[in-house]
């Protein structure tokens, strides 16, 4: 940038020269002997230069040569005008700018300065009649304007330098940015698992690097005639899931992928390669970048930033565009490559079924499913009785058909809501028996009652008693079949499998291909069950219900934070019946409201009661089903138990379990925050046994997680519950959210909870469950937690 020059300074210069006015008229007076010379003068000047390599490369060819000859001689002329203001020093910066830009050293620079010296001087010597003191007068002038030029021109070699120096500064700052733009989606890239997630983080951190007001992530669809807009960052709201741009010469994008390289707009309204696509018409886009997404699959797609400003995007633009795409590119291809080994642990590779692993998870969401909805399923397992000694005579090849036509049979024998599996050969006796890689599994996930199993089963019998054509050959497949019904035969996927397995072993032996229902615990089973029911519907008003109150403590002072609620039954002949025996009986039955309710009160008129006796002030928490939540006055029935009892709402806390959670509805979800307005806390119970998403957790009103005790269990002996319960801890804390360790039993495990600054712990170490008169003994000991 050159630097804007007054009169003042210019004077200043010239008595720095030594330039007087006397010197300028001499100049001007010798100014016709020098312009009469000038093609000689500037001849014998680039014959001298000529003889130097480093100058001879400069001088690269005769059109450059004479272009420098010419500029030379308005030099020359412009030397003795005697005009040397403003005007005539803007035309020295512009020739040290061409010097400098061209490479000519500052040596060359002072070397031509002082040959033209002893040339001019000559000139006059030779064409003038002057004496020798106004010869010498002459010469003093020529050095004066020389050096008074020198002055201008070497300043602009600094100052071209030092622009040069910013410019290379200001660049590396740039890339540096970059870089660090490009390492941090890259490490976001292997901790977000979510691809749309990492592709709203990418087009943001384009967009604030490149300093554009658009970026986008485009998805080349499967017709490959249009782009999909999938991630995007300035555009129009609704636009980003829906907007499409065509392929080929039809947009910026499609011909990215034509070219199979970047592609720089400066200016779209000019462009003639490819049309303007609206998605950049509507929202005045001028200039742009646009790069592949390239995965080892093809061409996923195009990442594209663009402005509204007329700009020149830069090679290193694009390259660092491309290095971002790049790395969505290697997350894609990690999440395919997961999403096939997920697929291939849960699958079959022969017939493409399910496999044990899938199938009971799916059995166990049935399960869930059916006990919420308080429906009947079934299980169904079915051992293919001649595919092994088929295998064992006909080899691999007819073994895979006969496996691949069993899948198919079954496929065609089931509705369509039933799930078809191939268990393979399993070792577990401890939950499903022996499984054999000739059984097969089918799940009837709703089913009204045994019938609807029974004609299921039928149809697998009848469509295996006609012959199978294998290797040519005709074969009998006859099967069997074993049966088991939820809730009558189990409550688990293990407990479900294993009852179907001891109904088909049983008509197995038997040597009929038949279908056989799992029997001998049933009668058991209902009767007890029945009883059970009928002594539950009294239990309330019997009160045989107790409220048992476990203590929760901060993990950093030792200090007990709260106590848990948990409902108790203490039979007449029983004695205390197991929670996890009358808790879903409670739920099944419709009891939960009225026990519930009593539960809450009770708990609200406990932890008052501990308040007016001047002990610790602490929250009592309360569980609270799905099924409660969904009741139309569950405020008022909240709000009516804290003001009735006399409980400050900031010492009441509400739990509701993670499976509940994520199936909480717009209700659900207005419940929670109207209660947590009034002061009440939020946390989710029995949390890792869900599928809860961080998407959803965000959004809701929750002050704590409970880390469920089968995950806290076995942390110092399981690398996966380590990881887990690490996971958890790190993510709450990330989101604001304490986090409760429930079923902390031994000091290793309180060690471990401690060394990931876990906030608190329930559990068996520091007190069990405990009736109101011990837990209010233990307040009022003021029992810490030991340090």
């Amino acid at each position: 940038m050159r630097p804007k020059i007054s009169e003042k300074e210019i004077g200043l210069r010239k008595r720095y020269a030594e330039l007087t006015e006397e010197d300028v008229a001499l100049l001007r007076e010798v100014q016709p002997i020098v312009t009469a010379h000038l093609d000689e003068l500037v001849e014998a000047f680039y014959s001298h230069l000529l003889h130097f390599e480093e100058t001879r490369k400069i001088l690269k060819d005769e059109a450059t040569v004479n272009r420098l000859k010419d500029a030379q001689k308005r030099y020359l002329m412009g030397l003795f005008t005697g005009d040397y203001g403003p005007e005539y020093v803007e035309s020295r910066f512009r020739i040290g700018e061409v010097h400098y830009r061209i490479g000519l050293g500052i040596k060359w620079y002072l070397g031509a300065v002082h040959r033209y010296e002893w040339q001019l001087v000559g000139l006059i010597r030779k064409h003038t009649q002057f004496d020798k003191d106004k010869l010498r007068r002459v010469g003093r002038a020529i050095c004066s304007i020389l050096y008074f030029d020198t002055q201008w021109a070497l300043e602009t070699y600094e100052l071209a330098y030092t622009e040069e120096l910013r410019n290379k500064i200001k660049e590396l700052r740039i890339h540096a940015h970059q870089q660090e733009a490009v390492a941090k989606i890259g490490m976001r890239a292997l901790a977000v698992s979510d691809l749309s997630t990492l592709m709203d983080e990418a087009v943001a951190i384009v967009a604030e690097t490149l300093g554009v007001e658009y970026c986008k992530v485009l998805e080349l669809l499967p017709d490959k005639k249009a782009l999909l807009l999938r991630a995007g960052v300035g555009w129009k709201v609704g636009l980003v899931g829906h907007a499409t741009v065509g392929t080929g010469t039809d947009s910026q994008a499609g011909h990215t992928l034509l070219s199979n390289e970047p592609v720089i707009v400066e200016d779209l309204r000019m462009e003639t390669r490819f049309s303007g696509p609206p998605l950049l018409r509507d929202h005045g886009v001028v200039s742009g970048v646009s790069v592949i997404i390239q995965t080892k699959d093809g061409p996923f797609g195009v990442l594209g930033a663009h402005t509204t400003r007329q700009r020149t995007f830069t090679r290193d633009n694009s390259n660092f565009l491309q290095a971002i795409a790049n790395v969505i590119a290697a997350a894609i291809e990690r999440k395919q490559l997961q999403e096939h080994l997920d697929y291939a642990a849960r699958y079959d590779a022969l017939t493409g079924l399910p496999n044990r692993v899938l199938f009971l998870d799916l059995v166990n969401k049935a399960v869930a499913h059916a006990k919420r909805e308080k429906l009947q399923m079934a299980v169904l397992l079915i051992y293919i009785d001649r595919l092994e000694s088929i295998c064992g005579s006909l080899g691999h090849t007819v073994c895979d058909s006969s496996f691949k036509a069993v899948a198919k049979y079954l496929t065609d024998s089931v509705r369509m809501s039933d799930t078809v599996a191939r268990l393979g050969r399993e070792e577990d006796a401890a939950t499903v028996g022996r499984m054999s890689e000739h059984e097969f599994a089918v799940l009837l996930p709703e089913i009204n009652g045994a019938h609807d199993a029974a004609k299921v089963a039928q149809r697998i019998l009848d469509a295996f008693s006609k012959d199978t054509i294998l290797d040519d050959k005709k074969f009998a497949l006859p099967c069997s079949v074993g049966i088991s019904i939820y809730p009558s035969c189990g409550d688990s996927g293990e407990t479900l499998l294993k009852s179907a397995n001891i109904a088909m072993s049983h008509i197995k032996k038997e040597g009929k291909s038949d279908f056989q229902f799992y029997s001998p615990e049933v009668g058991v089973g209902v009767s007890e069950r029945i009883a059970l029911e009928d002594d539950l519907r009294k239990a309330l008003e019997r009160k045989e219900l107790l409220v048992y109150y476990q203590p929760a403590v901060d993990l950093a002072t030792g200090q007990i934070t709260g106590m848990e609620a948990l409902v108790r039954w203490r039979h007449p002949e029983r004695g205390l019946v197991s929670p996890g025996k009358f808790i879903p009986l409670v739920e099944e039955m419709g009891l939960i409201i009225p026990i519930g309710e009593w539960v809450l009160r009770t708990a609200c008129i406990q932890n008052r009661a501990w308040y007016d006796a001047g002990l610790l002030p602490i929250r009592i928490s309360v569980n609270f089903s799905t099924y409660q939540f969904r009741q139309q006055n569950v405020i008022e029935l909240i709000t009516r138990a804290v003001k009735e009892t006399g409980l400050d709402p900031h010492y009441l806390e509400l739990e509701i379990t993670e499976s509940a959670l994520m199936e909480a509805k717009g209700v659900i979800v207005a419940t929670l925050l109207a209660l947590k307005e009034m002061g009440m806390g939020i946390s989710i119970d029995d949390f890792g046994t869900g599928y809860s998403s961080l998407s959803k957790l965000k959004h809701l009103p929750i002050d704590k997680l409970k880390v469920d005790q089968s995950f806290v269990r076995d942390v110092t002996i399981h690398p996966d519950d380590d990881a887990i319960v690490s996971a958890t801890i790190a993510m709450a804390h990330s989101l604001r959210l304490k986090v409760v360790a429930e079923g902390v039993e031994t000091p290793q495990q309180l060690e471990f909870l401690r060394s990931l600054k876990c906030d608190e712990m329930q559990g068996y170490l520091f007190s069990p469950p405990l009736p109101a008169e011990e837990a209010t003994k233990l307040l009022a000991e003021g029992k810490r937690l030991e340090l």
